[in-house]
């Protein structure tokens, strides 16, 4: 990725994550993070990795209330970057905060066991 690009995606993931905390009111979305950016070259599409917190049926619901809300959030988006064009969202999971969560228990689970030997 080009600098350009590598700041346009950074840019795209911090006003992402605002428009998703003050101005999107669907309920289903919940604890979503914004993990990264990737746009391509010609800065058409951007790959807007998210890590979604909850259980199975809180992350259906917080996909479908991202799915619904992408075209807001891409005009939103449009609003506060001044770009020739504004970027196609296309969200996708990131499962890899989920992971190391679970990573980190297990080793903590791992650490206590060795210690009562």
């Amino acid at each position: 990725m080009s600098i350009r690009t590598e700041k346009v995606a950074g840019l795209i993931r911090d006003e992402i994550s605002a428009i998703l905390q003050r101005e999107t009111k669907d309920e289903r979305i919940g604890f979503v993070s914004i993990t990264s950016v990737k746009v391509t070259e010609d800065l058409r599409e951007a790959f807007v990795h998210v890590s979604i917190f909850g259980d199975a049926e809180q992350k259906k619901r917080s996909w479908r209330g991202l799915r619904s809300a992408t075209k807001f959030i891409q005009s939103a988006l449009g609003r506060k970057i001044q770009l020739r064009c504004t970027p196609k969202l296309i969200f996708r999971e990131d499962d890899s905060l989920e992971r190391g969560a679970k990573i980190i228990e297990k080793l903590n689970e791992l650490k206590k066991s060795g210690k009562k030997s």
